[in-house]
Order: structure tokens, then C-alpha cells, then sequence
């Protein structure tokens, strides 16, 4: 038998209600990304930490790439771990933290200003991925099946929540200092870690 096949023939897998947000708004992401490199091509040319340039990245990585993983794995995991996804409501949590929580970063890095936006911003996005992980954390522990797929998806956001959180910890240091040097040193970490995480899932 099929992974997520029950002996009745029927796909254990989430409600297209909760899946379809994450897919549109990915699309409008990636839409607006391309609307955004259109007229902002001589940020490319300019240092890597234009606000342009920043705020497209951002907008790539966060509103299409992680909102089109967090969408298909809401989708997936209950197939490998065949069982039901834990909680609707913090599925759809983790879609509306983000999808407030991604305008407000990108917003943020166009005007180049670190303030209560990025930070209310970052915070948002993290709060996403820490619903996730604790939504496919007890649909995991739930299931009677043990799926090493659905363990490498469940790590594999653990290292996306790591990357997010030290993107916070940038984002706040620009303002109150708190690690021991300016971000731009911590900056290669934070880009590495998402590339890395990326691929990963």
C-alpha cells in the first residue's frame, strides 16, 4: 500500500481551503518580485545590501519560496504520516502571521528603515514558522506511522525557524545592539543558513 493510502483507497491529506492561501499568495509574491526587478534594475549593479535589492530577495525567498513550502508540506505531511494535520486553525495562523508579517519586512527594507515595522515584521514571520513546527510537531507524535520523510521535512523547518530567528536577532541588533558586532558581519550566516534550508526542503 501507498504512503497516505488508508485501506479504503482514500488519500489521508489536508483541506484545499487551508493549502490554496499559502499557493495564491506565493504567486502574488512572485508577480510582484517581478514587478519589483522591472524597475529596480540598477539596484543590482549597486552593493548587495541596497534596500532594493534586500527588499526583492526577501520578497523571493519569504513570500514565494517559503509560502509555497509551508503550503505543500501542510498538504504532504499528513500523506507520509498517514494521519489528519493536528490543527486547521494553526495552519491558517501560520498563513496570516506571515502573510501580514512579509509586507511589513519588504516594506521595511525598500525605505531601508529597521524600526517597529521589520521588527513587528520579523516577529510575525517567525511566530509562522513556530505554528508550524509545533502544528506538524503533534500531527507527527499523533500518528501511529513513523515516516523518516515527514522527521527530514520537521527538521528541515527547524532550520528554517533557526534562520528566521537570527534574521530577527539582525533586524534588532540594527536598532539596540544587542550581539557584539554590527549585522553586516552576521549577514553571510543568515544568507547561507536560508540557501541551505531552502534546498533542504
Amino acid at each position: 500500500m501507498f504512503p497516505g493510502i488508508t485501506n479504503n483507497g482514500l488519500a489521508k491529506n489536508t483541506s484545499y481551503k487551508v493549502v490554496l492561501p499559502f499557493y495564491v499568495y506565493a504567486g502574488l509574491s512572485f508577480l510582484a518580485a517581478t514587478v519589483l526587478v522591472v524597475f529596480s534594475s540598477s539596484a543590482f549593479l549597486q552593493h548587495y545590501f541596497h534596500p532594493r535589492t534586500l527588499a526583492i530577495t526577501h520578497l523571493m525567498a519569504l513570500g514565494w519560496g517559503t509560502m509555497m513550502i509551508l503550503g505543500a508540506s501542510h498538504q504532504l505531511v499528513p500523506v507520509l504520516i498517514e494521519g489528519k494535520l493536528y490543527s486547521n486553525v494553526l495552519a491558517h495562523l501560520s498563513f496570516a502571521f506571515s502573510a501580514i508579517g512579509i509586507p511589513l519586512l519588504v516594506y521595511s527594507f525598500c525605505e531601508f528603515d529597521f524600526g517597529w515595522p521589520a521588527q513587528s515584521g520579523a516577529i510575525l514571520i517567525n511566530l509562522s514558522v513556530l505554528f508550524y513546527l509545533i502544528n506538524m510537531g503533534i500531527s507527527m507524535s499523533k500518528s501511529k506511522v513513523e515516516s523518516v520523510h515527514a522527521i527530514f521535512v520537521f527538521t528541515a523547518t527547524l532550520w528554517l525557524f533557526i534562520t528566521t530567528l537570527v534574521g530577527l536577532f539582525l533586524i534588532y541588533n540594527f536598532t539596540y545592539n544587542i550581539l557584539s558586532q554590527d549585522s553586516l558581519s552576521y549577514l553571510p550566516l543568515h544568507a547561507h543558513m536560508g540557501i541551505i534550508g531552502w534546498f533542504l526542503l
